[in-house]
């Protein structure tokens, strides 16, 4: 006599699987923070541009340098996307793009310092006597 075959029982793990959960999209907002931003990027496929166009803004001046003319700019580039800011003007810029340059400009004021005479106390004693 042959035995008729019995269905397979589920694992323990195959019966607890959670239904996966659907994400649901919120509202944009006016203006938006650097991770929402990026987030929303993934999702959509935007171009750089348009990410930067959508980013909160901030106010940011670059200072003109020595001998430098009116009409001076300084480039950043984020992603391949390269923009073009003036120097000397007060201008409305994308965080992400101040942050670059703030930084940019934190290092070169940074560069160097340890090299002046002003730092050693030993140099500044030898040249008051």
């Amino acid at each position: 006599m042959t035995k008729a075959k019995q269905p397979k029982k589920a694992s323990a793990k195959e019966t607890k699987k959670a239904p996966a959960k659907e994400v649901q999209k919120q509202p944009k907002k006016a203006s938006a923070t650097s991770a929402e931003v990026a987030a929303e990027a993934k999702s959509d496929a935007l171009t750089m541009k348009e990410i930067l166009e959508r980013e909160e803004k901030v106010s940011f001046y670059i200072p003109l340098e020595a001998g430098e003319k009116a009409g001076a700019f300084e480039t950043v580039t984020i992603n391949g996307y390269r923009m073009e800011v003036k120097k000397g003007v007060m201008q409305e810029l994308p965080k992400s793009v101040v942050a670059i340059l703030a930084e940019h400009y934190k290092v070169a004021a940074e560069a160097g310092k340890q090299m002046l005479i002003e730092n050693d106390d030993k140099k500044l004693e030898a040249l008051s006597e």
